[in-house]
Order: C-alpha cells, then structure tokens, then sequence
C-alpha cells in the first residue's frame, strides 16, 4: 500500500500517518540510511542529507511504502 507523509518535501522532521511498528527509509540506490522501531508519530530527519528517499513501513503484518523528499 502507499502512504504519505507530511511535510513533503521536509527538513528537520515528517508525521506518520498513523503509529507503527517498524520503519526503514532508503536513499534511491537501495541503501538503508535509517530504521528503527516503535518510531513517535514525529518523526527527526535532520541528519539526512537533500535528495528524494522510498519510506517503508511496518504496522502489524502489513508494509506501506512512500516517497519522501529532504530539502535542507
């Protein structure tokens, strides 16, 4: 399923749409530049550098998966 997160584009921090278990965000080459678990609704991206990221989500069983711009 898709998602989508706000802002976008964003700077220091994005929400979650809703509360999750699991979350991974990869730069566009497929390398892994964060995860964590049980992440807050309030999300801090500040240490991501500016470019276009694919955010994966976890919640239960189920992945979502969205698109997540960084401009600094």
């Amino acid at each position: 399923s898709i998602i989508q997160v706000f802002p976008n584009p964003a700077s220091q921090f994005i929400f979650l749409p809703f509360p999750i278990s699991f979350l991974q965000i990869f730069d566009l080459s497929g390398r892994k530049v964060m995860d964590c678990e049980n992440p807050d609704r309030k999300l801090f991206i500040s240490g991501l550098k500016n470019g276009a990221y694919i955010i994966h989500l976890k919640k239960e069983n189920k992945s979502f998966f969205g698109k997540l711009i960084i401009q600094q």
